[in-house]
């Protein structure tokens, strides 16, 4: 199975379609660059699937506290996602 084939149809994927994708230039500092290699690596998966993680992960969390949802009284930090999202990460 190609690498396309796994972003598209594989788990971070989610059975998305070619049309619902859009291609993005972003820059990042390099201890985040370095940092986002180290993870996707260790995760066996690609950057670009960190990336997706991280940003869902976040809409996720954002999504639960505008609509009151409740999150837990101290947020466990996840540190392999600090370097993507500017400071410590919570799960909520």
């Amino acid at each position: 199975m190609s690498k396309w084939h796994k972003l598209v149809n594989g788990r971070h994927g989610k059975g998305i379609t070619m049309e619902q994708l859009r291609r993005a230039t972003y820059r990042l500092p390099a201890d985040a660059a370095d940092f986002l290699e180290r993870s996707a690596k260790r995760n066996l998966t690609s950057a670009n699937a960190e990336v997706v993680r991280a940003i869902r992960e976040r809409m996720e969390r954002e999504t639960k506290t505008a609509t009151g949802q409740s999150l837990p009284a101290h947020p466990v930090a996840v540190p392999h996602e600090t370097a993507l999202q500017g400071g410590p990460a919570f799960h909520g």
